[in-house]
């Protein structure tokens, strides 16, 4: 081989080395990113209305429950003021207890008050027992003691002396309390100078006005 034919083949060796391939067919260049369309990049934009939605329903929830509380409070609120109950349990023991106690005391008096007298000053002993009256009965008992039961003891001369010997509260809250009184009365008259004695219940409610208990009712047994 000389020279000339060893340069021409040389120069076939790079030129087939240089050159592609046919048979492996046109070669792909590097594929460009494509934009991102999945559902994270649909939904990413939703992120914000999402948490403004959230926020919005937790603002309805608490102006729900502020309602809710000041509608509870405010019911309460009215029982209490109706019924006259403390709010804290213990303050209500306390205020049942006192009321049961003061009551009966007070009632005890009362009563002996409304029940006794002297035909000689009967006029001012009822008049003085008015004043431990509330309510419609104060208008029922005056009507009685000045129609009938003051005229029949000036014309009779009945004097009756009312003890009380036993009581017992029925019901109680902190504004009203029943009472069951039992009571012995000592009467004398001018037809029968000797004194009688009589036994006999009532019931007598006593209702709290101010810081002073008076009677509302008084009904035989």
């Amino acid at each position: 081989m000389n020279i000339s034919q060893r340069n021409r083949s040389i120069d076939e060796q790079e030129t087939a080395t240089s050159e592609p391939d046919a048979d492996a067919g046109p070669q792909e260049s590097p594929a460009a990113p494509e934009p991102t369309t999945g559902p994270e990049s649909a939904s990413a934009p939703a992120a914000p209305r999402v948490e403004g939605r959230r926020s919005a329903w937790l603002i309805a929830g608490g102006y729900v429950l502020l309602i809710l509380v000041l509608l509870v409070t405010v019911a309460v609120l009215l029982a209490q003021r109706t019924t006259g109950w403390p709010l804290h349990p213990q303050l209500t023991s306390h205020a049942v207890e006192q009321a049961r106690t003061d009551a009966v005391r007070s009632g005890s008096e009362d009563a002996v008050a409304l029940l006794s007298y002297d035909y000689r000053t009967v006029d001012d002993e009822l008049k003085k027992a008015r004043e431990n009256i509330t309510g419609p009965f104060l208008d029922d008992y005056t009507k009685l003691t000045t129609t009938v039961v003051a005229p029949a003891a000036r014309d009779q001369s009945i004097t009756t002396k009312a003890v009380v010997v036993g009581a017992a509260v029925e019901s109680a809250s902190p504004t009203h309390v029943v009472t069951l009184l039992f009571i012995n009365q000592t009467t004398t008259t001018k037809s029968a100078p000797e004194p009688s004695q009589s036994g006999s219940r009532v019931t007598l409610a006593m209702d709290k006005v101010g810081d002073r208990w008076l009677v509302s009712a008084l009904t035989p047994v």
